[in-house]
């Protein structure tokens, strides 16, 4: 059967790079089902897709990851869709997660 390759395999100098970060935001989804583990951020159906709440909060890791920068102070909520409470609960997990992945101060 047909395996994937992960892009350790692919290329082993992307270990640690920009590239990896699905890493940090597996990271960031166990933090945030540590924290309130009712959070709804797969798919109901599959478990492994993500909802709205886990497309937001990977984006945020994914931003933070980029540029060093706190997602704290972005504005999107998908047209109003996701409430301003869990907006900053992701965004204080996508931040701290990021932090202790890079020990640096966003």
């Amino acid at each position: 059967f047909f395996k994937q390759k992960t892009a350790y395999e692919i290329m082993p100098s992307l270990v640690g790079s920009e590239m990896c970060i699905r890493d940090r935001v597996g990271i960031a989804f166990e933090n945030a089902y540590k924290e309130k583990p009712d959070i709804k951020l797969h798919k109901h159906y599959d478990g492994t897709h993500p909802s709205l709440l886990g497309t937001y909060l990977a984006a945020s890791v994914v931003f933070s990851s980029i540029t060093h920068k706190s997602p704290k102070n972005i504005k999107y909520n998908y047209y109003d869709a996701i409430g301003d409470s869990d907006i900053e609960f992701l965004q204080t997990i996508a931040h701290e997660t990021v932090e202790d992945f890079y020990s640096i101060d966003l």
